[in-house]
């Protein structure tokens, strides 16, 4: 099931998203940041704790997002 939602969503990240992707892990992301910082002036950086994040969404629009681009039956509640 990842394979399949990873391989039809994958194409929709931008190149700076690290977070759970294929290939990608936390050093990455860190080594890139400390690029960008260095190499342009940064006035702020921000931090976020989305931990419980997903808790919150609504498996409602999940599900409706998924429909819009999966096909597969089986993943439809």
């Amino acid at each position: 099931m990842k394979r399949i939602i990873e391989a039809i969503y994958e194409d929709d990240f931008l190149d700076c998203s690290y977070g759970f992707r294929p290939n990608r892990n936390c050093l990455q992301a860190v080594d890139k940041l400390d690029k960008e910082v260095m190499r342009k002036p940064i006035k702020f950086i921000v931090e976020v704790d989305i931990r419980k994040f997903l808790d919150t969404l609504s498996h409602y629009w999940m599900q409706r997002c998924l429909e819009e681009r999966v096909s597969d039956p089986n993943l439809h509640g």
